[in-house]
């Protein structure tokens, strides 16, 4: 049951965390999107997650100390394989406005 919830609950998270460095990159604020940004993260949102999944369920307990090793084990897996992504355009370059020009 546990593993069930967190896959359910992790995977619509992930999707906002991983668009978060990509929309920060996009309007200048960040350099790159793949940087230490989208680790910190992908590891906060693991640990948050399975603490607050430990907090709700009587039967499952687990240390914080390995939910902390498991955070920084999926968080620095996700952070390599994401360094092969494209990087989003910048909100000046013309791609982007190429883009935005196909929305209107």
């Amino acid at each position: 049951m546990f593993f069930a919830l967190y896959l359910f609950l992790e995977i619509p998270l992930a999707f906002i965390t991983d668009a978060i460095p990509k929309a920060l990159k996009s309007v200048g604020i960040l350099q790159t999107s793949k940087g230490w940004a989208l680790f910190i993260l992908n590891t906060t949102l693991t640990f948050l997650l399975i603490e607050v999944i430990d907090n709700f369920m009587i039967n499952i307990e687990i240390e914080w100390q390995g939910t902390l090793i498991f955070a920084l084990v999926t968080g620095f897996i996700g952070w390599r394989l994401k360094k092969d992504e494209d990087e989003p355009p910048d909100i000046d370059s013309e791609e982007f406005k190429k883009i935005n020009n196909r929305f209107k």
